[in-house]
Parts: C-alpha cells; sequence; structure tokens
C-alpha cells in the first residue's frame, strides 16, 4: 500500500541560518550558535518565545559597552521624541545616551568595516566619533526590513583605537574609549555618556530622518518602568539573561 503512494514533496523556509520544514514543524538542522547557549535545545527558536523574539539571520548582535546603563535612567535621554523645549514642545533625541564613566572602553556591536571617523573634538555636536557599516557573513552590506544599509555610530568619545578601512567585530574590538567631547564638554557623573545611534545613512541631519531605534538592536534592552515617571528600567542584558534569546531582537 505504502508502495503505491506518490512521494510527498516538503515546505522547506530558509531562515538564512538554516531550513526550517513547516509541514513537520521541525528545523532542519541545529542553531548554528547553539554552542553558546548550552541551557537550550540546539533545535529551538528564538528562546522558544518566538511571539517577542525575531532571529533574522542567526547573527549575535552585542552591546557597545560591557556595563549597560541609561544615563540617569531618564526616559529623556533614549530614543525619539522624548525632550521638551522651554515653551513645551517636544524635540528628538537621535539615538541612546549609556553612562559611561570617561576612559570606558566602547565595543563595536556586530560584524562590520569603519566608514567613517571624527578623530579632532570641536567641542560642539557629536565631537569624536566613529561610524561603522555593518556586513553580513558573505561580507555583503546588512540590512533593515527596508533594505537600507545599517551603521552604528558611537559618539563624544576621548579616545579612537581604528581607522577607516579596519574590519571589526562584536563585542571584541575595542573601537575607542568614552569621554566628554563635543557638546557633552564638562559633563561629570552620572551624566557623563556614550551617545549610540542606529543609522540607515552615513550621513544623517537633525531629527530621527536615517536613524533607528537602537532598542532594538543591541543586547541590553530598556523599557519604561510603570512604577517611576519618566523613568528606564532593564528587560533584558546579556549579564543577567545568558540564554539565546540574546541574539534575537524584539518585534515592532
Amino acid at each position: 500500500m505504502l508502495q503505491n503512494q506518490s512521494p510527498r514533496l516538503y515546505t522547506m523556509n530558509s531562515f538564512s541560518a538554516r531550513y526550517y520544514n513547516s509541514d513537520l514543524s521541525i528545523w532542519l538542522s541545529v542553531d548554528p550558535l547553539s554552542d553558546k547557549y548550552p541551557n537550550l535545545s540546539p533545535y529551538t527558536y528564538c528562546a522558544n518565545n518566538p511571539v517577542r523574539l525575531v532571529d533574522p539571520d542567526g547573527r549575535i548582535i552585542g552591546d557597545p559597552l560591557k556595563n549597560m546603563k541609561v544615563r540617569r535612567n531618564s526616559i529623556s535621554n533614549t530614543f525619539g521624541n522624548v525632550r521638551k523645549n522651554k515653551d513645551g514642545t517636544t524635540r528628538s533625541h537621535q539615538g541612546v545616551d549609556y553612562y559611561a564613566a570617561t576612559g570606558t572602553p566602547v565595543y563595536s556591536i556586530s560584524y562590520g568595516i569603519v566608514v567613517n571617523m571624527v578623530a579632532n573634538d570641536s567641542k560642539e555636536g557629536y565631537g569624536i566619533s566613529v561610524t561603522i557599516q555593518h556586513l553580513a557573513d558573505d561580507n555583503t552590506p546588512l540590512h533593515d526590513d527596508n533594505g537600507n544599509n545599517i551603521y552604528s555610530f558611537y559618539a563624544h568619545l576621548s579616545k579612537i583605537n581604528v581607522k577607516v578601512g579596519d574590519v571589526v567585530y562584536e563585542n571584541t574590538s575595542i573601537i575607542g574609549e568614552t569621554g566628554t567631547s563635543g557638546n557633552a564638554t564638562g559633563m561629570t557623573g552620572e551624566d557623563q555618556h556614550l551617545h549610540f545611534e542606529i543609522r540607515t545613512k552615513l550621513n544623517c541631519h537633525k531629527g530621527l530622518e536615517g536613524r533607528l531605534n537602537p532598542n532594538d538592536f543591541v543586547d541590553s534592552k530598556f523599557e519604561i518602568d510603570p512604577n517611576n515617571i519618566g523613568k528606564v528600567r532593564m528587560i533584558q542584558s546579556q549579564q543577567e539573561a545568558p540564554s539565546q534569546a540574546q541574539k534575537n531582537r524584539p518585534c515592532d
């Protein structure tokens, strides 16, 4: 009876890092980074939480600092129209300010190449900065959902350890050190910080055009603190949750 049945053709969906058989509801190979997450089955996806997490290409995205904290835990130091002018109108903040004492090592969040740097402190704007274009494993540009290139931008530095054309790697390449350059000049104590952006353009102007929310890309993520108006709190970090979820970013 079975010998007379036509062979079954199964549907396989490519998730870049591996294939998924939607008929059998199984992965056809293990997660390529499963050795980094021994507490989870190598056949799981998004730490068994696909409603909240996605994993578009199987790669890890890290943090620009080893210890992540939003400056003063203030929502005004996160991304978006989160700041106010004196007349009460809102204005945008193009990235996230992560607290870091001057001299703290800064890391590339992912594999890429240094495409721009400003080594002289003008005492205004972003000051000393580095821009990295991120790449896929085959060295083609990494894109967002709309096909735009992905760049990470690191500002208010005190020192740069790389040059244009250097290849950098996630959480291993120290690209520089934090500082108080640019319009962060004179900041002390808890106001010292790394200004960090995710961009879809090499050069951006004022406003949010050409920028994405860094919270959707880095490992350590923050949310509005429901118990503290105007503040944020950490919801996921590499240090607190060493699991497969670290390499996934939340759905919009």
